[in-house]
């Protein structure tokens, strides 16, 4: 049995050759070089965590980030434990869908977070990504951080900053900061898509664009009632 030195990169394609020169028991070798090809897989993001600094990762899939701070990304989550990723540009915009990436696991020196060195990525559009529905309760867990996520709720304060705070009455004495421009007044009813990250420790939702409703003119009926437009709107 052979058993590699190093942990084989992930996505990635690998030839392996047996030469003549191995020889069975009895002193016989192969009478030519026998040579086969195999893929390896890629990470899940809940086995990150088993990783260690210098290995290699590929992600492929959907993956909501957010950073940590309404300013540029520095550093950015895919969700989970050991899903921090740094390496985006700071010109990036900051509500970013990513389609797959690849990168090295690395530690931070000042706190030893296990993080990703983005080597490259590919993006997609958020809107294209299904939320989670969770209350205000569910949403604060670190399960939650970097996903995108459909919560609802009063909207008890509206700041100047560009910060508003709802409340769904999951946890009553506090609120759910969302940054953004609400679509209601305070003391109305609203409900949104947004990635849940962090800013200064308490959990911080930025709010994402809805997606384009969909009018469809024409003539149709719904339940015997004669209509001439539906509109259709989809997350």
């Amino acid at each position: 049995m052979f058993t590699p030195d190093s942990l084989l990169n992930p996505n990635a394609m690998y030839t392996a050759t047996l030469t003549t020169g191995i020889k069975d028991y009895n002193g016989a070798g192969l009478a030519a070089n026998y040579v086969w090809s195999f893929s390896t897989g890629t990470n899940s993001i809940a086995g990150l965590r088993t990783l260690h600094p210098g290995d290699k990762v590929a992600c492929p899939g959907r993956c909501s980030t957010t950073s940590t701070a309404p300013q540029a990304i520095s550093r950015s989550r895919i969700g989970g434990p050991a899903s921090a990723v740094e390496g985006l540009d700071k010109g990036q915009s900051q509500d970013v869908m990513m389609t797959s990436l690849s990168g090295t696991m690395a530690t931070d020196e000042l706190d030893g977070e296990l993080y990703i060195s983005l080597d490259g990525y590919t993006t997609g559009d958020p809107t294209d990504l299904r939320p989670l529905g969770a209350n205000n309760r569910a949403v604060r867990t670190s399960l939650m951080d970097g996903l995108k996520v459909r919560v609802w709720g009063k909207v008890t304060s509206i700041g100047t900053d560009g910060y508003y705070e709802i409340n769904d009455g999951s946890n009553p004495d506090d609120g759910i900061l969302v940054f953004g421009t609400p679509a209601v007044g305070e003391d109305e009813y609203t409900c949104l898509n947004g990635a849940a990250g962090m800013l200064d420790g308490v959990r911080l939702i930025r709010a994402l664009p809805e997606p384009p409703s969909v009018s469809e003119p024409g003539p149709m009926v719904i339940a015997g009632t004669p209509a001439s437009t539906i509109t259709v709107k989809t997350w």
